[in-house]
């Protein structure tokens, strides 16, 4: 699960001195379909109203959620993630990404803050909306 973070994003900057090419996690991946649930669970219940608008997260049907499979939107999204000074290692990187509607939620799992993995919430346009430590 999930944990609400720490981050509200106005803007980052510290861009990454390497480039690197990303690829998508799997939509059989066990972790993929972990954040995909995830996803689902906060933008449709309505119990989670309060967790939806402080995760910047829009209100849809779980069937709106799923997968992102393109490379280079993967690595769009981890470039973002670079610029934001939030990479440790970029080596082999798989970045898990899902689209909710207007947004992407990304997760790096070598990107991580003790024990967990930071989740960040970007729009289509791949601007910065929050970064939370997460799971």
């Amino acid at each position: 699960m999930i944990a609400i973070g720490t981050l509200l994003a106005t803007h980052w900057t510290a861009p990454h001195s390497q480039r690197e090419s990303s690829t998508c996690g799997p939509a059989s991946d066990v972790q993929m379909n972990q954040i995909v649930e995830y996803v689902q669970n906060r933008v449709s219940d309505p119990n989670k109203a309060a967790l939806r608008a402080a995760l910047k997260l829009p209100s849809l049907d779980p069937a709106e959620v799923g997968p992102v499979l393109s490379n280079s939107t993967c690595d769009r999204a981890a470039q973002l993630i670079n610029r934001m000074g939030q990479v440790r290692d970029t080596t082999s990187r798989i970045i898990y990404l899902v689209r909710a509607g207007s947004v992407y939620v990304a997760e790096d799992p070598k990107n991580k803050s003790g024990e967990w993995t930071r989740v960040f919430i970007m729009d289509t346009a791949f601007v910065a909306i929050l970064a939370q430590t997460g799971r």
